[in-house]
């Protein structure tokens, strides 16, 4: 709960937070990109879960900003549009002054 943004979190509580994991099971975590910036930051990331006998994947592209020196999520989009090859890589890196392309940068991960 601590790792809320205030603007995000509202109502939310450790209560309801511990309901919803207390039915998943957590299977892995993939990092597809991740960016920081001086207060804001973006992690688009797979994570695996088995609930109900089921598997299921989370991915998400979240937004992050330092509050206080601390990283807090903000918001995310869930299912983000998928990064085609030659697109800029959405991690930034830089390659003689340009950025890489995704094919050759996050992708190879």
């Amino acid at each position: 709960l601590a790792t809320w943004h205030p603007d995000t979190r509202q109502h939310l509580t450790a209560q309801a937070l511990t309901a919803a994991a207390r039915d998943s099971n957590w299977l892995g975590l993939t990092i597809i990109f991740s960016r920081m910036e001086s207060e804001h930051g973006v992690v688009e990331f797979k994570a695996r879960y088995q609930e109900q006998g089921r598997i299921g994947v989370l991915h998400e592209q979240s937004n992050f900003e330092r509050l206080d020196g601390r990283w807090r999520y903000k918001d995310g989009l869930l299912n983000p549009p998928k990064i085609g090859p030659n697109q800029a890589c959405p991690c930034g890196q830089l390659k003689q002054g340009r950025v890489k392309k995704y094919k050759h940068c996050c992708a190879k991960r």
